[in-house]
This record gives C-alpha cells, structure tokens and sequence, in this order.
C-alpha cells in the first residue's frame, strides 16, 4: 500500500482516515522544510576548521524583555579537539593532572 506513494501521500492518507501519521523526515528533508525555515530553525555559524556550517539552534527562544533577555543566545560552532584542553586542566593541580 504505501510502495506506489510518497512518505507525505501516505501521512496525508492516514490522516485522513483519522490515524495519527507523520512522515518520517531525513536531515536533508530536515534541512530544506519549509515549516523549520519559517521558524528560523537553522543558523550558520563559522567553524575554524569546516568553515561556514548550517546548524540547528536551541528549540527554544525568549524574547528580549524575558527572563535573561537574551533572544535565544549566541549559536557557536562545536569546539576543535584539544581546544579547552589547557583551560580545564588548569582547574586542577599538577598531581590530579597525572593521575
């Protein structure tokens, strides 16, 4: 039944018959939907090292006047391998380091 169809032929089918049905999405179509872009779902950031990546925001946001009025906060790309290293060992003394 659902070979000869599309994966939103098939959503909309069952929904109509009353079943509750979604199709179920890949990242491309993830990506390219028009609902996620209606509500800013993605943003580009500047990777050091993969250069200009389309990445998901935080599902949520606040608005400027709410509670810490930060909009949503900054989206910044994942760290580098071994970037923080110095920073978070120095959180500790030289003998936990070797441990």
């Amino acid at each position: 039944w659902t070979h000869p169809r599309t994966a939103a032929e098939t959503a909309a089918s069952l929904q109509a018959a009353g079943v509750p049905a979604e199709p179920v999405m890949t990242f491309a179509d993830l990506a390219t939907d028009p609902h996620l872009a209606a509500r800013e779902a993605f943003v580009e950031v500047d990777h050091p090292v993969l250069g200009r990546q389309r990445v998901l925001r935080p599902p949520w946001h606040f608005s400027a006047g709410g509670r810490g009025g930060t909009g949503g906060g900054e989206v910044r790309p994942g760290p580098v391998l071994g970037a923080d290293t110095e920073t978070i060992l120095a959180r500790y003394t030289d003998r936990e380091v070797a441990q």
